[in-house]
């Protein structure tokens, strides 16, 4: 007997390409609030994802976001995942659970209303694995710090940063805890 993995057929592109599109943040906000409900599913079910990032979301023709790609979920405690999206605990090796998934989900939210990673820019911290273990440790202290950037005027409303920097707190502890 095999085992196999369904998963319908999404046409759309990914939640990437869709920021690549000038959006208001209210906007933005409510795509990763249906993310949020799709990783928050995963964790009623038991399921860590280890690697959210907006290219394993995709949306829809129908403006719908599906949280896809759990290809690290269920991993033991390991260094896995995407360096520019990896909670400190991943980092260093520890069990990642679903207050991983948030401080992921949170560099994302962080990026797309801010135009910029809160440890590290896109120009400075590429967005998928590169090999460059120079980057990969400047960012690594960053997180590892807690060194959170500031998010400039975006004009978002200031109630969302002081969620998003809870989210990205060093002590997942003290993160949302889905």
């Amino acid at each position: 007997e095999g085992r196999f993995l369904a998963m319908e057929l999404v046409e759309g592109t990914t939640l990437r390409q869709w920021l690549e599109t000038e959006r208001p943040w209210r906007e933005i906000l409510a795509a990763f609030v249906a993310c949020g409900r799709g990783l928050a599913a995963a964790h009623a079910a038991g399921i860590v994802h280890r690697d959210f990032k907006p290219e394993n979301v995709l949306i829809g023709s129908d403006g719908r976001p599906r949280v896809t790609d759990f290809g690290l979920a269920g991993i033991e405690a390991s260094v896995a995942g995407t360096p520019s999206y990896m909670a400190p605990e991943q980092w260093t090796g520890k069990e990642a659970d679903a207050r991983a998934d948030v401080f992921a989900f949170c560099v994302a939210l962080w990026e797309a209303l801010y135009k910029a990673r809160p440890f590290g820019d896109p120009d400075d911290v590429p967005p998928t694995r590169t090999g460059n273990h120079a980057t990969d440790n400047a960012l690594r202290e960053r997180v590892l710090a807690g060194e959170i950037r500031e998010p400039g005027d975006h004009g978002v409303d200031s109630s969302i940063e002081l969620a998003l920097r809870r989210g990205l707190a060093r002590d997942r502890n003290e993160r949302w805890p889905s």
